[in-house]
């Protein structure tokens, strides 16, 4: 009687944890929302980095730690420099930083130096998105939409 009774609270328990566990959408929205309050309350924060040389690679890890970070931004580049913007909470981009950091004591060919670093009243881009571009000229008309030309010009 008593190991049936065991048996009935056991099963009950594991049933009310399943019940309350979360899905990950679930935790993705509850995530979400946390960092959209922390934006409200601290405010936007936006890092330049300039660079001689990228790798899809590489490409890929900063969309992806973005993704992960609810950041946005943008990576310009052509032939022999380039740029990446990112704006997120002040944590995110500790971490951002740190990640790419990293990067430069494991691979030797892309080095990252930050050019600037400050606080937005509002976001200036939608996702973090790469574009290569052939002309100099390009990137600064794109960069002059978002007023941010002065971080191609000191890189």
């Amino acid at each position: 009687m008593a190991r049936k009774e065991m048996e009935l609270r056991r099963q009950e328990h594991e049933r009310e944890n399943h019940e309350r566990m979360k899905t990950p959408s679930e935790k993705k929205r509850i995530k979400k929302e946390k960092n959209d309050k922390i934006i409200e309350s601290q405010g936007i924060f936006m890092v330049g980095f300039k660079f001689t040389s990228i790798d899809e690679k590489m490409i890929n890890k900063c969309r992806h730690k973005s993704k992960e970070l609810f950041m946005k931004g943008v990576i310009l580049y052509t032939d022999y420099k380039g740029l990446i913007i990112v704006e997120g909470t002040q944590k995110s981009i500790i971490k951002f930083e740190r990640m790419i950091t990293k990067e430069n004591q494991k691979i030797g060919e892309n080095k990252f130096i930050k050019l600037w670093e400050g606080k937005r009243q509002r976001f200036s881009f939608n996702s973090l998105t790469s574009e290569r571009y052939v002309e100099e000229k390009s990137v600064i008309e794109i960069l002059q939409l978002k007023q941010l030309e002065f971080l191609w010009k000191i890189s």
